[in-house]
């Protein structure tokens, strides 16, 4: 069932598509991501101990909601690192989906911050 929330900013009226949603014990999800040469961040001080997600379908509702304005770009203040954290806030907030884990990788350019989700 879609939801709608009545917010202050930045759009008054948020509407929350409906989606499938399962839960894995995070030390589940810290394995397959080792597995794959990850190392999460805090992998030895787990804070939830289970990462709630969705299938394909259900991210393909949401992300477009996640992808914020360029204009908030500040080199070292608010620049990809903050970017990944404010969709993984966000995605928290709003879907109550805790996996978009924020992942920090080497790129041509230098140190990346990104998110990373699991799926169904």
């Amino acid at each position: 069932m879609s939801r709608i929330a009545i917010k202050d900013e930045p759009s008054p009226i948020i509407h929350t598509p409906s989606f499938k949603k399962w839960a894995q014990r995070r030390s589940y999800i810290v394995t397959e991501l080792e597995q794959l040469g990850m190392k999460p961040l805090c992998a030895d001080q787990p804070m939830d101990g289970w990462i709630y997600f969705t299938d394909m379908e259900g991210w393909g509702k949401i992300l477009w909601d996640l992808v914020f304005n360029s204009k908030l770009y500040k080199t070292d203040i608010f620049d990809c690192d903050k970017y990944a954290l404010k969709a993984y806030i966000t995605c928290c907030e709003r879907y109550s989906l805790n996996s978009l884990l924020l992942a920090i990788g080497d790129v041509p350019l230098g140190r990346h911050g990104f998110n990373v989700f699991p799926y169904y």
